[in-house]
């Protein structure tokens, strides 16, 4: 957390000069056209919102990913050219400002931490490192997977061979599931690659879940040794063969499905007063609303609330991802869904449940 502060003062600097700058050009050496004190808590604004703009989308968590980086920024742009146009022409500075300022945040950011981790004063994983990898599942799975880091361009500094049962009786094995922490935190590992054709997507998700604070990656092997070859295209066999996991126990999709929740929440609850009369049970609806709103609730949440499966942890849902489609599954189909859902969490789904369900919003959850 201590790189926010920096970023916000990076971020600040660089704008308070490009404006300047761009006053000088674009006007003239003696102009001062942007009033000084709004100058600098529009440009303090500016700055605060690409910073949680990139920590809502996982900018600043580790293992670090540019794509996660890059989002956060262009997302951060789009809010404040958004609001920029709902301005009066008197608050506006120029577009050019923010499209520079934008340009600025990208590369100055990325530039700081290359230079950070250049000296040796943290880790980003920007320059290039060997990877440190357990791999989890039976001899004949890990021996694939290694086949397939062989052949791809990852550098891998060390691999570590999981036994996917409580007890390891095997000396092909470095240690067992129950033991990957002790292996993460000793060996500072990168990435984990669980076999799906010799581990349980049960077992999966619960290792996820207990191990989704440690600033690890998680992969799946695909569920056959074949690869993906194509004369057109260089494919590495990393990619075709294996997944990464975007679990809902990570901190960025834990803080985009709160951010999600509070302003939906928010938006349904100023326009409540319009729409109450054409929907079911609208008192129940807004308490719904209310306990979203305080994170007592999600909007959408998991099918069966039995404990059998230790996924990562969510509030109670007014919803479920099968709400709205009209039949009620079984409970094994209904925890492969909450599996599905765990594993693979995007915003998105959350958005195309709480839209087909709208009418519903005073849903009663037995």
């Amino acid at each position: 957390m201590a790189a926010l502060p920096r970023s916000i003062d990076i971020i600040y600097s660089g704008l308070y000069g490009i404006t300047i700058l761009w006053e000088k050009i674009r006007f003239s050496y003696d102009s001062i056209i942007y009033p000084r004190p709004f100058l600098y808590y529009a440009l303090l604004i500016y700055s605060l919102v690409w910073i949680i703009a990139i920590f809502l989308n996982g900018g600043y968590d580790k293992p670090f990913h540019k794509k996660h980086f890059f989002t956060g920024i262009i997302s951060g742009s789009i809010i404040l050219l958004l609001a920029y146009g709902l301005l009066n022409e008197q608050y506006r500075f120029s577009r050019a400002i923010l499209l520079l300022g934008t340009l600025w945040a990208l590369l100055s950011l990325i530039a700081i931490r290359y230079l950070i981790e250049w000296l040796h004063l943290d880790s980003w994983g920007l320059l290039k490192q060997n990877k440190r990898i357990a791999i989890c599942g039976d001899e004949q799975d890990i021996k694939a997977v290694k086949n397939v880091l062989e052949q791809s361009n990852v550098s891998v500094d060390q691999l570590f061979y999981i036994d996917p049962e409580d007890i390891s009786d095997s000396n092909f094995y470095h240690a067992n599931i129950n033991q990957l922490i002790d292996i993460i935190r000793i060996y500072k590992l990168n990435e984990i690659v669980y076999c799906t054709n010799s581990v349980a997507m049960s077992k999966i998700i619960d290792s996820m879940s207990s191990l989704s604070d440690h600033h690890v990656d998680f992969r799946i092997s695909s569920p056959t040794n074949e690869f993906l070859l194509s004369s057109r295209y260089i494919l590495n066999p990393e990619d075709v063969f294996l997944y990464e996991l975007n679990s809902i126990g990570k901190p960025v999709n834990r803080r985009r499905k709160r951010v999600f929740d509070f302003f939906t929440s928010i938006i349904l609850l100023i326009f409540f007063p319009f729409y109450m009369l054409f929907i079911k049970k609208s008192g129940q609806a807004f308490k719904n609303i209310i306990s979203v709103l305080l994170n007592k609730k999600t909007w959408v949440g998991y099918c069966t609330k039995n404990k059998f499966h230790n996924l990562p942890k969510i509030p109670e849902g007014v919803f479920t991802p099968l709400d709205g489609l009209g039949f009620n599954p079984q409970s094994d189909i209904s925890n492969e869904i909450d599996f599905n859902y765990a594993r693979d969490y995007h915003v998105m789904t959350d958005l195309s449940i709480l839209l087909r369900n709208l009418n519903n919003l005073g849903k009663i959850n037995d």
